[in-house]
């Protein structure tokens, strides 16, 4: 059976029909998703009516870039076979969620941990951390700002390039390259000048990103985070440190939803109630696991340690799999059918701008 990639000129014999609209108003507007895509149209094709006429077309880079990808997928489907674990790591590590089972996918979406399916600033964020990390090992080196940019730059681009250069990875590389940068210039950093400059380069590449969800989200969750974070975290003093991280991660957390729930609303119409205890027991264990993904990616090659490091790799996500699962099972952990008028929405997008602000 041949499978289509990136740069393929197919031929095929079918009929086209235009996509349909939602029967319900609470429903995702699949339509609406792929009309800002410039697809109007959808086709069934059977597998004895197209064939691949022409090979290589498209953009050179991103068609190396995916084949940065298929490299790396072949590598985590041999350490980790072909299960549950493999499409959780392969969506985190490498943003390809094609393997990812009904049943897996309900379940994040259900607890409310469905930004740690995509790769995005959580995952640049942790490999910056990691990059940070190795540096501080090394004061000689750590003084030379330009020589750790270049490194950090380097480092943050080639896993763009891994992950397909999908746009939510592309984001969060631009932001954070502003960050690398001015800190090597020895300026002083203003967060929100960084995501602007960032949602302007990208829009300035493609307009048409603003009407895309994933663009939409992940600006909100970052300007949430940067605008409400701390008004949050301030509410409430806890004194013991082991308490406070927590409530550290919780308003964290709260500070993403609230900013990103008129998107989540109107876009798809549900509201996971449990999502705190999601993402305080998922999104330590999810750094852990990418470091661990790419420990073993790296150690792939030497025999006994990188089947060491990828039974550790199963076992870490075997156990976020169970905590998503246990969290989606709790009763009411989701409410659904929510419809929310695109004006209603941004008047509550609105609303939380000024209380954020006040």
């Amino acid at each position: 059976t041949q499978i289509p990639k990136y740069g393929n000129t197919l031929v095929l014999n079918s009929y086209v029909q235009p996509i349909q609209k939602p029967l319900f108003n609470s429903d995702f507007k699949y339509n609406e998703y792929l009309a800002n895509k410039n697809i109007y149209y959808q086709s069934f094709v059977r597998s004895t009516y197209w064939s691949i006429i022409d090979e290589g077309q498209g953009n050179p880079i991103i068609n190396y870039s995916l084949k940065l990808r298929r490299n790396l997928l072949s590598i985590l489907k041999e350490e980790l076979g072909a299960g549950d674990e493999y499409a959780v790591l392969a969506a985190m590590l490498a943003g390809y969620r094609a393997d990812l089972s009904a049943d897996m996918l309900k379940a994040y979406s259900g607890a409310g941990a469905m930004h740690i399916m995509s790769v995005s600033g959580l995952h640049v964020g942790v490999i910056y951390v990691l990059l940070v990390f190795i540096f501080g090992l090394f004061p000689s080196i750590k003084k030379k700002l330009w020589i750790k940019a270049i490194f950090i730059l380097l480092s943050i681009w080639l896993f763009a390039f891994i992950t397909g250069l999908s746009a939510s990875v592309l984001r969060a590389a631009v932001m954070l390259s502003f960050i690398v940068i001015g800190e090597a210039l020895g300026r002083k950093i203003n967060p929100f000048n960084s995501l602007a400059a960032a949602a302007f380069l990208l829009l300035l590449f493609n307009p048409f990103m603003l009407f895309e969800i994933g663009f939409q989200l992940s600006f909100a969750a970052l300007a949430g985070i940067l605008l409400l974070y701390k008004p949050i975290y301030k509410a409430i003093y806890v004194r013991w440190k082991f308490a406070d991280k927590i409530w550290q991660l919780m308003a964290l957390s709260i500070a993403a939803q609230l900013a990103t729930l008129p998107f989540t609303l109107y876009y798809f119409g549900q509201f996971p109630l449990y999502f705190l205890i999601t993402n305080i027991l998922v999104v330590p264990l999810s750094g852990v696991i990418i470091y661990a993904g790419i420990a073993t990616v790296a150690f792939s090659f030497v025999p006994w340690l990188g089947d060491g490091v990828s039974w550790i790799m199963i076992w870490l996500a075997r156990i976020m799999n169970g905590i998503v699962q246990a969290v989606e099972s709790l009763p009411g952990a989701l409410i659904s059918n929510i419809y929310i008028h695109p004006v209603a929405a941004l008047l509550f997008a609105g609303i939380i701008i000024a209380l954020s602000i006040m």
